[in-house]
């Protein structure tokens, strides 16, 4: 399919995310998801390939709408292997995944049913992503709080610096390339010409254009 391109006027591109709380972006990839199911090719639109496209764009396209408002100065994407660590910090959760599916990147479901399952409680509507009530994000916050004491990892930790434990060179203006290289230059501006082609104020008061 090809890319959608957007034309508004008078404001009517606001209308859909103040009024309707619908982002342009979501509404056309639901356009897309129903269009591809009208196709007269469905064998073509409900391939593995195709309906796990289908469900990665509709999660994408309601996550990046519930958390638009939380104002972060980086968008926030969709990792599901960290996604309780995005639960404890910003209190999203979901509501509506197909029973006996894991909770993992479509991507990752190699099965036609299950993917067939999870694009379509997508494109229905009975999956969706919810913002916690307060009293529930700090119920879970001491839920994982608990289990980390535990001794529990929660989530997947962050992959340590390859030269973690060993000195690292400290930059300095002094030796870095690009400063080197201009310190050579400065020094050699600096450099006072030999005596012998020095100009006198004599040889000066001479006058003339030398050729």
């Amino acid at each position: 399919m090809h890319a959608a391109t957007w034309f508004g006027m008078d404001n009517i591109m606001d209308f859909w995310e103040d009024r309707m709380d619908l982002s342009p972006d979501y509404i056309i990839k639901q356009l897309e998801l129903w269009a591809c199911n009208k196709e007269k090719n469905i064998e073509a639109c409900n391939s593995l390939e195709n309906m796990q496209k289908q469900a990665k764009n509709g999660l994408d396209s309601g996550f990046s709408s519930i958390t638009k408002h939380l104002r972060q100065e980086k968008a926030i994407h969709l990792r599901f292997a960290n996604f309780e660590q995005i639960k404890y910090k910003f209190g999203i959760d979901y509501e509506g995944w197909p029973d006996g599916i894991p909770f993992c990147s479509p991507y990752k479901i190699q099965t036609i049913d299950e993917i067939r399952r999870l694009r379509d409680a997508i494109r229905e509507n009975s999956f969706w992503w919810v913002k916690m009530t307060s009293s529930q994000h700090h119920e879970y916050r001491k839920q994982v709080d608990a289990r980390r004491e535990a001794g529990e990892t929660v989530g997947v930790p962050r992959q340590g610096r390859s030269d973690k434990g060993k000195k690292r060179k400290i930059l300095t203006s002094e030796n870095t390339p690009r400063a080197s290289k201009k310190a050579r230059r400065g020094r050699a501006q600096t450099t006072p010409k030999s005596q012998e082609i020095i100009a006198t104020s004599d040889e000066e008061s001479d006058g003339g254009d030398r050729a």
